[in-house]
């Protein structure tokens, strides 16, 4: 079993794919979305803040796919990108939420 996941687009789909994943023991071993900063930024308030000493936020989320879930939560407009790249990462799996592309001839790709 896969022990360990990496979740883009951590929004309410994306955090409850990190809890779900945590109660069947996965461990979460980054986080990526563009619209979570770790605290302190009170000036940004349209931003999700979250607790870094429980989630760790990464920009480069491609070296952690290697032998790990990679959840896509992202806008769907990220899906099929994102989901190609973590594959050729080297993800252990993706779990693509859906629509997973905008095209139907991407999602054929995947």
């Amino acid at each position: 079993m896969v022990d360990k996941a990496v979740i883009l687009g951590y929004g309410s789909i994306g955090k409850r794919h990190a809890a779900n994943l945590r109660t069947l023991g996965v461990r979460i071993v980054g986080i990526y979305d563009p619209f979570v900063l770790p605290p302190p930024e009170p000036e940004v308030p349209s931003r999700t803040v979250i607790d870094p000493d429980t989630v760790k936020i990464v920009a480069d989320w491609k070296a952690l796919c290697p032998g790990a879930i990679v959840g896509v939560a992202s806008p769907s407009k990220f899906h099929y990108r994102q989901a190609f790249e973590a594959i050729e990462a080297g993800a252990a799996g993706v779990y693509l939420e859906k629509p997973p592309a905008l095209r139907s001839i991407d999602a054929g790709v995947l």
